[in-house]
C-alpha cells in the first residue's frame, strides 16, 4: 500500500547584486535584487536558515569585500551602520572615530547632514567682562550680544547620524537630547577639540 507523502516546502529569499560592487560600496535598491526560491523543508541549510528574514533592510549597509555581478549576499559580507566593522571600512590610517553629542536645541543640523558629507564645527564665543573689569574670552557666551562663530575644523566626514529618540510633550513631538553625529577626525582635530574643552 503506498501513501502519498505530503512534501512541505519553504520559500528562500535570495539578495544578488546586479552588477560588480567593490569593498565598501554602501548598498541602495539599484545595487541588489530579492529572489524567491522554494526549497523542501528537509534540504534548507542552516546558512539558508539563518538568512531568511535578517537582511530585509539593507539599504545604506556597507560590503566587507568586493563582490561579483549575481552573487548572493549574506550577512558575512555586509557591516551594519554605526558597528566598528562598519566605521572601519571608511576609516582613512591615522584617523579617529570622535562622536559629537547633540543638546536638543541643535538637533536641526540633522535635518541638513548625511552620511558621508563632509561638516564643519565652529567654536561660540564671547567676550565678556568680569567683577574685575578685565575682558575674557567665554564658550559658550552668557549673552546673545557680542555672539561670535570661529570655524576651527573645516570639512570632516560625517560617518554615521545616530537620532534620539522622540518625545511627546503637550501634544507636540520632539526629538530628545542624545542624537550624535559620528565623524572622522584626524589627531590634529582631536587635540584642537580637547584644547576647547
Amino acid at each position: 500500500q503506498n501513501v502519498n507523502e505530503v512534501k512541505s516546502f519553504i520559500e528562500i529569499k535570495k539578495i544578488v547584486l546586479t552588477h560588480d560592487l567593490r569593498r565598501s560600496a554602501i548598498l541602495s535598491e539599484k545595487d541588489y535584487r530579492i529572489e524567491t526560491i522554494k526549497k523542501e523543508e528537509n534540504e534548507v541549510t542552516p546558512s539558508e536558515r539563518s538568512a531568511m528574514g535578517s537582511l530585509d533592510d539593507i539599504n545604506g549597509w556597507a560590503l566587507k569585500t568586493d563582490l561579483k555581478e549575481n552573487s548572493q549576499l549574506t550577512t558575512e559580507h555586509l557591516a551594519k551602520p554605526g558597528t566598528g566593522d562598519y566605521f572601519e571600512l571608511f576609516l582613512m590610517p591615522g584617523n579617529v572615530i570622535y562622536t559629537f553629542t547633540l543638546q536638543n536645541n541643535e538637533n536641526y543640523l540633522l535635518d541638513n547632514i548625511k552620511v558621508g558629507t563632509g561638516v564643519d564645527i565652529y567654536l561660540i564665543y564671547g567676550r565678556e567682562v568680569g567683577r574685575d573689569m578685565r575682558e575674557s574670552i567665554v564658550s559658550p557666551p552668557t549673552s546673545i550680544t557680542g555672539r561670535s562663530l570661529k570655524r576651527v575644523i573645516s570639512n570632516k566626514r560625517v560617518l554615521s547620524i545616530n537620532k534620539a529618540q522622540r518625545k511627546e510633550k503637550d501634544g507636540v513631538y520632539t526629538v530628545a537630547e542624545g542624537s550624535q553625529i559620528v565623524a572622522e577626525l584626524n589627531n590634529e582635530d582631536v587635540k584642537i577639540l580637547k584644547g576647547l574643552e
